[in-house]
């Protein structure tokens, strides 16, 4: 059994979601069909996917596209109703359940509440299994509490603290206690466990010694399920990025060492590609215990104290924390390519 196989049959509400859109490309897995229970996007993700619709679109409605950001917006959604349309048959077996599509606000309006708001009304309106994802910022967690009153499904992503994971279940529960009844609704908060790993390898470099890193990790995905599994509404922790490893060999080891931590909780897994075919040939790592020593001495370095003490940080150090900052980055850097692009396509 290997260990995605493993996670979801050590929980009855685990799950397992496909990073990225699917595609023609077969997964190297027989259980294909039953293990993916839904689909996260972002920028990047749906970078190469929306490309290849930009000619067609661009040919048939040209005007209905005055500018390449019009056009590049189009070709997101385009490739984001098809992957719902995809995965609605697990939504509505489900009854609301499972089958859901993340789809990402702009990395512009990261800073934006209102901005964030009116897009994630947007976006929610595309598929009734569509899920809006915003950012952990002090203004995402404001735009999740307005979006989550409305009854728009949420993914609250780019948490890597302590501080964020309890403002936003905060947010989350205050929205949700006054959405509309009737529609389905859940929510999850993604921790990017591997972009803190990697964070405080650069800040801690001379101070940590072997498995200090993932140790880290260990202590800080305990932290964020007790923090999610406080809330009242229906929140699950969804783990990503687990791409940090300490050497290239131990990689893929070193990743099935955090999903075997995460066995037996209710956590959603999500994956890219290259990571889950690797994941299908390797067997279940067991579990980890964390010394009681171990965590109170990596808890006296600066950077692991402010990740994982959940008052550490203020407004400003939260939008600033270098996490953050570098995936916005990287996200603008996909956004702007892909209207780069359309740029070229437009007559």
């Amino acid at each position: 059994m290997n260990p995605l196989v493993a996670h979801v049959d050590g929980h009855p509400a685990a799950e397992v979601w496909l990073d990225g859109v699917p595609d023609a490309r077969a997964i190297a897995s027989p259980y294909d069909d039953a293990l993916f229970s839904g689909v996260t996007t972002n920028p990047k993700l749906l970078l190469e996917g929306a490309s290849q619709r930009l000619p067609t679109l661009a040919a048939q409605c040209p005007a209905q596209y005055p500018s390449a950001a019009r056009l590049a917006d189009a070709a997101r959604r385009a490739v984001l109703l098809d992957v719902a349309a995809r995965m609605r048959p697990r939504f509505e077996a489900t009854g609301g359940a499972q089958g859901w599509v993340s789809a990402q606000v702009s990395p512009v309006s990261f800073f934006d509440a209102e901005a964030m708001v009116a897009e994630g009304v947007a976006l929610a309106a595309l598929a009734d299994n569509m899920m809006v994802k915003v950012p952990a910022t002090v203004a995402g967690l404001v735009a999740a509490e307005h979006l989550a009153a409305r009854g728009v499904a949420l993914n609250v992503t780019l948490s890597t603290t302590a501080t964020q994971a309890r403002r936003a279940v905060e947010a989350l529960d205050r929205g949700a206690s006054r959405r509309p009844p009737g529609h389905p609704w859940r929510a999850v908060l993604t921790f990017m466990v591997g972009r803190l790993g990697r964070a405080i390898a650069q800040t801690h470099r001379e101070q940590l010694q072997p498995g200090d890193v993932r140790c880290v990790e260990l202590m800080a995905i305990d932290q964020q399920a007790r923090l999610v599994a406080a809330a009242d509404a229906p929140i699950k922790l969804l783990l990503c990025s687990l791409r940090y490893a300490e050497g290239e060999d131990a990689a893929l080891g070193a990743r099935a060492v955090q999903l075997a931590y995460a066995r037996g909780r209710p956590i959603v897994l999500t994956c890219p590609r290259p990571l889950l075919e690797g994941l299908f040939d390797l067997a279940p790592e067991p579990p980890r215990r964390l010394e009681a020593a171990k965590q109170d001495r990596l808890l006296r370095l600066r950077v692991v104290a402010q990740a994982l003490r959940v008052d550490a940080l203020d407004d400003p150090a939260v939008d600033a924390w270098p996490p953050m900052r570098i995936n916005r980055e990287e996200h603008l850097a996909a956004y702007r390519e892909l209207t780069r692009r359309a740029q070229e396509v437009l007559p």
